[in-house]
């Protein structure tokens, strides 16, 4: 867990945003000085309130390939593609694990379905 008070990286940062850009090299200190100390790692071996779901390779390339996509897949219209194969892979889940056909989306005959997020998995 991050182990810093509310409103502390207010205190590191200029009152205004700088005229000039910086070097890569500082940038990343300034990450490393003021960013990380306020990062929760969530994919911690340590950090059990949620289950970690980036930390496999397979994981970390398909984070890779969804940034670089950069997707927003709020609704169907956002992104097709990023929709339906949430629809699909939900499917694939609860065949895995099992569940009764109406954890199933509409498409195969169910009433269910569920989305994906970042944190875990709701159905």
């Amino acid at each position: 867990m991050a182990d810093v008070k509310p409103g502390y990286i207010r205190a590191l940062l200029p009152t205004t945003a700088p005229n000039a850009g910086e070097a890569w090299e500082e940038i990343m200190k300034d990450i490393e000085k003021i960013i990380m100390p306020g990062i929760t790692h969530w994919h911690s071996p340590y950090f059990h309130a949620y289950f970690p779901v980036a930390n496999s390779y397979p994981a970390l390339v398909a984070d890779m390939l969804s940034d670089g996509i950069g997707c927003v897949g709020f609704s169907w219209i956002s992104s097709p593609a990023c929709t339906e194969l949430e629809v699909v892979t939900i499917d694939w889940l609860a065949k895995m694990l099992h569940l009764p056909p109406h954890f199933l989306s509409k498409e195969t005959g169910g009433i269910g379905g569920g989305l994906i997020q970042v944190c875990g998995i709701w159905i």
